[in-house]
């Protein structure tokens, strides 16, 4: 599952700092960092505990940049 924090999280440091600590592969954009983290494992329980209100999960039917669903088209 692919998850998100956004750049201006106060919590942005920390949690970027315990996914490199734990060999989370990031994907670092300007506004967020994504990154994903498979259910079930002992990393994901961890992370969870720690972190899991100060990031979201990333919905794939959403643009990220607008926030409207990806079929959504302006005529």
């Amino acid at each position: 599952m692919q998850y998100y924090i956004l750049t201006q999280n106060p919590e942005f440091k920390a949690v970027v700092y315990w996914l490199h600590d734990h060999n989370v592969p990031l994907d670092i954009h300007l506004n967020r960092t994504r990154f994903t983290l498979t259910p079930g494992t002992k990393l994901f329980t961890e992370f969870m505990l720690r972190y899991s209100t100060v990031c979201s999960l990333v919905d794939p039917s959403l643009d990220l940049a607008t926030g409207l669903p990806l079929e959504y088209t302006v005529d």
